[in-house]
C-alpha cells in the first residue's frame, strides 16, 4: 500500500535514502579501516544486508516498510556502541555509525508522521 506523494513525503523519502547511503558508507569505512581483506569484505556485505531488505518498499513509499525498517537499524546501533566502547582507535568511526543509525531512525519516523492520513 503506497501513500500519495506530497512534498513532505518526498522530502522524507529522500532523507531516508540519504541516511541509508550515509550509514552504508560508514559501515564500509569502519569495517575496512584496517585494510581491505576478503574477511572484511564478507563482513561488510553481511552488515549491509539489513539496509537492503527494506529498500524496495522504501522506494515504493510503502508505510508498512517504513514501520518495520526501524528494526533493521538495531545491528548498526549495537555495533556502533560496542566499537565505540571497546576499540579506542575506531571510536570516531563508531560514533559516525551511531549518528547514521540515529539519523536513519529519525528519517523513517519523519516519513511515517508526514504520510499519516
Amino acid at each position: 500500500m503506497t501513500t500519495e506523494s506530497t512534498p513532505a513525503t518526498r522530502r522524507m523519502r529522500n532523507a531516508t535514502l540519504g541516511w541509508m547511503a550515509v550509514l552504508a558508507f560508514n559501515v564500509l569505512v569502519l569495517i575496512n579501516r584496517g585494510g581491505v581483506s576478503s574477511r572484511s569484505l564478507l563482513f561488510s556485505a553481511l552488515m549491509l544486508i539489513p539496509l537492503l531488505l527494506p529498500l524496495r518498499g522504501i522506494l515504493q513509499g510503502d508505510r508498512r516498510t517504513y514501520a518495520w525498517a526501524n528494526l533493521c537499524i538495531v545491528p548498526y546501533i549495537i555495533y556502533g556502541i560496542v566499537a565505540a566502547t571497546s576499540n579506542p582507535g575506531s571510536r570516531w568511526s563508531a560514533f559516525a555509525l551511531l549518528g547514521g543509525g540515529i539519523g536513519l531512525f529519525a528519517a523513517l519516523v519523519g516519513y511515517l508522521r508526514a504520510s499519516r492520513s
